[in-house]
C-alpha cells in the first residue's frame, strides 16, 4: 500500500518530469502506424509485449473506458485503490487484472459529486477513465491513476455500469508459478498481478512478521511488512508464498507451524526494505482457509465509558460477552460485553475506569472463540489508545513534556502525535466537518469555536460532510507541524449539527508563529485548523482563476490559498475583500483556505 511520504515523493517527481498537463504525453505513443483508440480493454492495458498487444500505452498516457468487475478493495487510509478484473465464465485468463489507484478517496465510502458517488462494492462492474503508472517504477504494480497524477486531487473518473455481477473464477496457481522471488516466478507471477489467485495446500506457515518484528533466523526478514508471513507446501520443498495481510486487511499473521488448507487474494509486486517480491493480498480473514484462533485487531474509544474491539475473525457470541475474558490496563472495570449485531468481529465493551481524557489505556481480551473452528485465543492479546472520546482543542493542546514546550528550542505539538511526523497510538476524537475536499484534507472543529478548536483528518476512509458531527478513531502526527489525524480505522457520523462560528482576527495575529511557551500570547496556532476570517483586507497582487494570492493590511501581508482548487475567483490587484475559510499550515507559514467563492 502506498503511504504520504512515498506519494509526495512521487508527486514531486511528476512535477519535475511532466511539466503541464498539455506537455505531456498522449495517447496513442509510438510511431504513426498506431493508430489506437484510448477507449482499451485491461489485457491492451496489462499485457507489456506490444506485438501481442500493439496498443499497449506508455506510462501516462491517457486510457478511457477501462472496464472490469470489482475484486477487492484498498480501503485502509491514507491511500486508496480499487482493485478490478474481467470476467470469463470458464475460466480465469492473464492480464486481465488492474488496480484504479485513488489516492486520498476511498470510493469503498461515500463520495459525493462523482459520478458513482462512492459505496461501490465487491462485484460492481465499473468503467475507469484515467492515466496509466506503475509503483513503484521498476518491479511495481501497474495502476490507472487521474491524468495528474497527484494524490490529493480527485480527477480519476469512475462510473459504475451495474452491480450484483459475479466475480471473476479464481486462478489456482503453484507456490512455485507464485514463489515471492521475481527471479523464479517472474514469467508466472507477473501476468497474473492485480487478479484473484489461490493457492491450495496444504501450506506450513514458516516465517512470520508481527508488528514489523520477524520471526528469527528469516534470510531477508526485513522484506516482511508486519502482518505478513511466508508459507510453502508441506510436501514439497523450498517455494514460498509471501502472504500479505496488512495492505488489503488488517489481520495477525498465523502461528509459525500453523497448517493452512489453502490461501487465495490479490496478487502485487511490492518492494520492502529494498526487497523487491510478488505478495498475495488477503481481502478479509475469509480468505484464508484453515482452523484458526481469533486475533484482536484493534481497539479504541466511541465514547467516554465505550470501546471498540475488533477482531480478526468471525467470534461465539458466548465467548465474545463474557466480561470475565476482558481487562483493563487500568485495572477498571468491565460492565459489559456486546456482539455487535448479536454476530460478527466486533465487541463493543461498556467501562468504568475513572480515566482522564488522554490518559494511557490498555484492553486484553483472552479465551475468545472461533465462530467456524471453535478453537480459542491460545495467549492474551492486548492493545493500547488514548482514554476517552477528545475534543479538537485537547488534542490541539501543547505536549508540556519532553517533546513539548518545556523543552529547548520550543516545540509546539500534540502530547498524542507520535515522534518526529510518526502517527501516535489510537485515539478517538469528536468534531463537526467545517471544510471536505480540500485536496485529500478534510477538517473538523469543536462547536464553541474555542482556541485550539480545530484539526485537519488526512484521507478518511469516507468522505466527511460540512455540516455534519462524527466520531474518528485513528492515529496523531505533526504533518508539515501541522497537527492532523491520519491511519483512520473508524468515521461514525451523528447526522447534521450547528456549524461552528467563525473567528475574526488580524493578519497579524493569524500569521504569527512564534512558540508560545508559557502561553500567554495569542497567535496562529491558537487558531490552526479553525474558521477563520480577515475583514477589508487588500488584494496586492492580479491572479489567474482558482490562483492563491495575497491581501494585506497596513504592511502585514497574508496569503489565500487555492488549496486543490476549492474556488475560482480571480484575485484583482488592488479590491478590498473580506475572506473566510480554514487557517492551514504549511511550508513553515500560516495561510487562509477559502472553501469556495
Amino acid at each position: 500500500m502506498r503511504k504520504k511520504a512515498a506519494l509526495l515523493a512521487m508527486i514531486a517527481l511528476a512535477c519535475l518530469t511532466a511539466g503541464n498537463v498539455a506537455a505531456r504525453n498522449k495517447y496513442p505513443p509510438g510511431p504513426a502506424y498506431r493508430t489506437c483508440p484510448d477507449t482499451l480493454k485491461i489485457y491492451d492495458v496489462r499485457q507489456p509485449d506490444t506485438t501481442i498487444a500493439p496498443c499497449h500505452p506508455a506510462l501516462l498516457d491517457t486510457v478511457y473506458g477501462v472496464r472490469g468487475i470489482i475484486t477487492g478493495f484498498d480501503d485502509k487510509p491514507s491511500a486508496f485503490a480499487i482493485y478490478f478484473q474481467n470476467y470469463f465464465p470458464d475460466s480465469s485468463r492473464v492480464w486481465t487484472g488492474v488496480q484504479a489507484f485513488t489516492g486520498a478517496t476511498n470510493y469503498k465510502g461515500s463520495v459525493p459529486g462523482t459520478p458513482t458517488g462512492g459505496n461501490l462494492a465487491l462485484g460492481d462492474s465499473i468503467v475507469v477513465y484515467g492515466t496509466t503508472q506503475l509503483f513503484p517504477n521498476p518491479n511495481g504494480t501497474p495502476e490507472i491513476e487521474g491524468p495528474d497524477a497527484v494524490q490529493s486531487t480527485n480527477d480519476i473518473i469512475i462510473r459504475k455500469i451495474s452491480g450484483g455481477n459475479p466475480l471473476p473464477p479464481w486462478t489456482i496457481m503453484s507456490t512455485h508459478e507464485l514463489n515471492w522471488i521475481p527471479g523464479i516466478s517472474a514469467g508466472t507471477a507477473e501476468p497474473h498481478q492485480e487478479m484473484l489467485v489461490r493457492v491450495r495446500g496444504p501450506l506450513i506457515v514458516t516465517r512470520r512478521s508481527v508488528n514489523g518484528s520477524s520471526s528469527p533466523g528469516m534470510p531477508f526478514s526485513s522484506a516482511l511488512n508486519a502482518g505478513s508471513f511466508l508459507c510453502t507446501r508441506l510436501d514439497t520443498c523450498c517455494d514460498s508464498v509471501l502472504v500479505d495481510q496488512i495492505t488489503l486487511s488488517a489481520l495477525l499473521p498465523p502461528a509459525v507451524g500453523a497448517v493452512l488448507d489453502s490461501v487465495q487474494g490479490i496478487v502485487n509486486r511490492g518492494t520492502t526494505n529494498g526487497i523487491n517480491s510478488y505478495r498475495l493480498q488477503t481481502r478479509t480473514a475469509a480468505d484464508l482457509f484453515a482452523a484458526l484462533p481469533p486475533n484482536l485487531d484493534d481497539a479504541y474509544p466511541i465514547a467516554d465509558n465505550k470501546l471498540r474491539l475488533v477482531f480478526s475473525r468471525t467470534v461465539t457470541k458466548a465467548s465474545a460477552e463474557s466480561v470475565s475474558y476482558y481487562s483493563l490496563a487500568s485495572f477498571g472495570t468491565i460492565n459489559s460485553a456486546t456482539l455487535v449485531g448479536g454476530a460478527g468481529n466486533v465487541v463493543i465493551l461498556d467501562i468504568t475506569n475513572g480515566l482522564a481524557h488522554g490518559d494511557p489505556e490498555g484492553v486484553t481480551a483472552s479465551n475468545i472463540a472461533d465462530f467456524a473452528s471453535g478453537l480459542r485465543m491460545p495467549t492474551p492479546q492486548s492493545r493500547t489508545f488514548f482514554n476517552g472520546l477528545m475534543s479538537c482543542a485537547e488534542v490541539q493542546a501543547p505536549d508540556p513534556g519532553v517533546m513539548g514546550l518545556t523543552a529547548s528550542p520550543c516545540v509546539d505539538r500534540s502530547r498524542f502525535a507520535g515522534t518526529g511526523t510518526a502517527l501516535g497510538n489510537r485515539m478517538s476524537v469528536t468534531g463537526i466537518c467545517t471544510a471536505s475536499g480540500l485536496g485529500s484534507l478534510y477538517y473538523i472543529e469543536d462547536l464553541n469555536g474555542a482556541q485550539r478548536g480545530g484539526m485537519s483528518i488526512f484521507g478518511p476512509p469516507t468522505s466527511l460532510i460540512v455540516g455534519h458531527s462524527y466520531i474518528l478513531a485513528g492515529g496523531i502526527q505533526e504533518f508539515g507541524s501541522e497537527t492532523e489525524m491520519s491511519g483512520s480505522v473508524f468515521v461514525q457520523d451523528n447526522g447534521v449539527s450547528p456549524m461552528p462560528p467563525t473567528t475574526l482576527k488580524t493578519i497579524a495575529v493569524l500569521k504569527d508563529t512564534t512558540c508560545d511557551a508559557t502561553q500567554s500570547l495569542t497567535n496562529g496556532e491558537d487558531y490552526e485548523g479553525m474558521l477563520v476570517a480577515l475583514s477589508c483586507v487588500q488584494i496586492t497582487e492580479n491572479a489567474t482563476a482558482g490562483s492563491s494570492f495575497h491581501v494585506a493590511s497596513g504592511t502585514d501581508t497574508f496569503l489565500v490559498s487555492g488549496l486543490a482548487g476549492p474556488f475560482t475567483f480571480a484575485a484583482d490587484s488592488g479590491h478590498v475583500i473580506s475572506v473566510n475559510g480554514i487557517l492551514h499550515f504549511s511550508n513553515a507559514t500560516y495561510r487562509i483556505v477559502p472553501r469556495s467563492n
